[in-house]
């Protein structure tokens, strides 16, 4: 029998998985949510199931074993506890909160729940990411240098901080999961942002321009920049620095480096194919080993970020305890 599942938003995000869940014989699906409930009809049109018009009863009489929660920073909250009270599994696009408060709120929920929980960190789910820490799996890493330059989303709620988070809360948050992934937890970071280029958006409360020093646990360090004033896709990915080995990641593409070999590798494994699947069967079986970043995994990832925005902010070093 297929895992059931329902959508809480049917935008952009959440289309973009609908069309690799079609192609998963183990899923279904079948109910439908969002504030606008002409997107929420189109999908229903799409894929099948049903409209409802609130998350309550989505949970309720919608069938469903598992919910996808694909909506902006600032709608999470209510949702994901709707769906953990309802005891269904869930699937959170990131970042997953604007406050640690709400997180760990979601967190402690689906903890006393014993639910299945996924986050869309879906850089993780590259075979170039699993290739690279295969090969740096026995080695010491000194550094990690993480980049996103690109352009600037033109959805109203990006432009505002206290509806995105800004770009390295909402978009960068991928890169330094992999800072974390790579590197192990990080202490404490320092940041500097500014607004350079996009002035003329109206109402931008964004920087469009960062870069966040982080002080690892291990003793390493840490810089990831970012940048979205520029209207053609520059780079994103990250370089990781080990004693005497290097790995370039850029999507699917991996280069190796030592003082003896140069090795270029690329892979063509779709990510959020591998993240929806890999979430799909842990809702059948039981067996979340394939999940590669559960709801408290994410919690971490997502407090990297805020302590970044105070360290801006403040213009200090900010401890990851503070942010709570």
């Amino acid at each position: 029998m297929p895992v059931r599942l329902g959508f809480f938003g049917c935008g952009g995000i959440a289309n973009h998985h609908m069309t690799k869940i079609k192609d998963i014989p183990e899923a279904q699906m079948v109910a439908f949510y969002d504030t606008d409930a002409e997107r929420a009809k189109k999908a229903a049109e799409t894929y099948g199931g049903t409209v409802f018009d609130s998350p309550e009863k989505l949970v309720a009489e919608g069938g469903v074993d598992a919910v996808y929660i694909c909506t902006p920073p600032f709608a999470h909250g209510d949702l994901e506890l709707a769906a953990i009270e309802a005891g269904k599994a869930i699937f959170v696009e990131k970042p997953i909160a604007l406050t640690m408060e709400v997180a760990r709120e979601i967190e402690a929920a689906a903890n006393r729940a014993g639910v299945v929980t996924s986050v869309a960190y879906h850089f993780r789910y590259f075979e170039a990411t699993r290739r690279a820490e295969a090969a740096l799996a026995d080695t010491t890493i000194s550094a990690f240098l993480g980049y996103w330059m690109g352009g600037f989303p033109m959805v109203y709620w990006w432009r505002r901080m206290d509806l995105s988070g800004g770009q390295m809360h909402e978009q960068t948050t991928h890169i330094l999961d992999l800072a974390r992934l790579f590197g192990g937890e990080v202490k404490a970071v320092a940041a500097a942002y500014g607004l350079r280029c996009k002035m003329d958006i109206e109402g931008i409360t964004v920087p469009d321009v960062g870069t966040v020093t982080l002080f690892y646990e291990s003793g390493a360090v840490g810089a990831v920049s970012n940048c979205c004033h520029l209207d053609f896709g520059f780079r994103v990915g990250c370089d990781i620095i080990a004693c005497n080995t290097t790995a370039t990641l850029n999507g699917n593409s991996l280069v190796l480096r030592s003082p003896d070999r140069t090795e270029e590798l690329s892979f063509d494994n779709d990510p959020y194919l591998a993240e929806d699947i890999a979430f799909i069967k842990a809702v059948a079986t039981g067996d979340a080993s394939g999940i590669r970043s559960t709801y408290s995994d994410g919690v971490r990832s997502l407090a990297l970020s805020l302590a970044a925005n105070m360290a801006a902010e403040q213009r200090r070093v900010v401890e990851i305890a503070e942010v709570g």
